[in-house]
């Protein structure tokens, strides 16, 4: 076992009680409390760890809320956007998937790259993660709706340029749609790739635990068991 990882779980040993850990429904990824490659991930890690720690799937606001006021440990996945003010009260582990932001147009429009949307309007869903590089950029509008549905619907009457979505609700909305086949996308080419990590405390406990989180991850890379492509954005998990 390395040094560090030993001094990390040593400190951790040390907590009176066990470890509060949380998720929230993703499908496919986080299923219920046994089912999702998030969650086989989880488990694999504290596998490794050693180290016992209670898991609960609540709502993905409560998760949030309950870690802002101490009542769990750590949770995730978690993007650096959505991290509670002060972001100096938490700490992050390393890596263990990517999100990709995907740009959607019309095809018979000339934009298909961020660039081209400047001076222009993307529909996003209020809520969704997209970077601060891109909700920051003052040179394109986002015009924020509630759904990825409606956000198509939009850009097929021309009423916006374009869409900031993902690659799994935003495709799915285009394939649903009678016109979707009128719209540009490239998954290959994100416009943002944004970091999925575990969201800890930023005390002695907390700096502890991601810090162990993120030495079983990065043994988990070597291993090739999580492998992840930063130009493309692509993620891959390879858990049986």
């Amino acid at each position: 076992m390395k040094q560090g990882l030993l001094l990390w779980l040593v400190i951790l040993s040390a907590q009176s009680s066990a470890i509060e850990m949380a998720s929230y429904y993703i499908p496919g990824l986080v299923i219920d409390q046994d089912k999702g490659l998030f969650v086989k991930l989880h488990r694999e890690i504290f596998k490794r760890l050693q180290q016992p720690a209670d898991f609960k799937l609540l709502p993905a606001r409560r998760v949030q809320l309950s870690f802002q006021r101490g009542e769990l440990d750590s949770y995730f996945p978690e993007l650096w956007e959505n991290v509670a003010q002060p972001k100096s009260d938490y700490v992050v582990s390393d890596s263990f998937w990517y999100k990709k932001v995907i740009l959607y147009a019309r095809k018979d429009s000339d934009i298909r790259e961020l660039s081209d949307v400047y001076h222009k309007t993307a529909g996003a869903v209020r809520g969704y993660s997209y970077g601060d590089d891109i909700i920051h950029d003052e040179r394109f509008t986002i015009l924020y709706n509630h759904n990825d549905d409606m956000n198509v619907k939009m850009l097929l009457k021309g009423r916006i340029d374009a869409i900031f979505g993902d690659n799994a609700s935003t495709l799915n909305a285009v394939k649903n749609n009678i016109e979707g086949d009128l719209i540009y996308y490239d998954l290959n080419k994100p416009i943002a790739v944004l970091d999925v990590f575990y969201i800890c405390h930023n005390n002695p406990e907390g700096v502890a635990l991601c810090a162990a989180i993120s030495d079983v991850i990065q043994q988990l890379k070597k291993e090739d068991v999580i492998v992840l492509d930063r130009t493309s954005g692509e993620s891959e998990i390879r858990l049986p």
